[in-house]
């Protein structure tokens, strides 16, 4: 298990987690009538919050002052910000291991804050290394400096599922 403070894009984690608030962003009701629900939750641990997709099922145990425990869950970049994806290989249940309960949520670093970008990896290439070299040698959370404007940027870099691709930020 982790913390919330050393997600990465692009993996798979195990959490301990304190739910902090549930919004539903969509109700729709099946063909069939059952109803299908999805919910944006804010969810964390003493040192960091992240965004939460939670869907159906789930929402029956996630709830707000709830403590859940998410096996395999995906920490996934959507619309440019990472959040955590409880999907068919992941399970999420209630924590009943009173030492692994967060005692509290730290909100003021929501890892969902900060913004990514798919970077192509030609993009991230200095006069030093050409685009083949990055590709072959890129490790997970590399920082490198990227010179191809006015001014030097420096980026830490994730590996994307998308060949030669990364997720960066600034």
């Amino acid at each position: 298990f982790i913390n919330v403070a050393n997600l990465n894009p692009g993996t798979r984690v195990n959490l301990h987690l304190k739910v902090t608030s549930v919004k539903v962003i969509r109700e729709r009701k099946r063909y069939e009538g059952t109803l299908n629900r999805t919910a944006e939750c804010v969810v964390g641990d003493d040192s960091a919050s992240v965004n939460l997709i939670a869907k159906d099922e789930q929402l029956d145990l996630i709830k707000e002052g709830a403590h859940v425990t998410v096996r395999n869950a995906h920490a996934n970049v959507v619309k440019e910000h990472m959040r955590l994806e409880v999907d068919r290989w992941a399970k999420v249940e209630v924590t009943t291991d009173n030492s692994a309960k967060p005692k509290t949520v730290n909100s003021k670093k929501n890892m969902s804050e900060t913004e990514y970008e798919l970077v192509p990896s030609w993009q991230l290439a200095t006069p030093l290394w050409s685009p083949s070299i990055i590709a072959e040698d890129m490790r997970l959370g590399q920082e490198i400096k990227y010179s191809g404007g006015p001014a030097e940027t420096s980026y830490i870099v994730w590996v994307s599922s998308k060949p030669n691709k990364f997720f960066a930020h600034s």
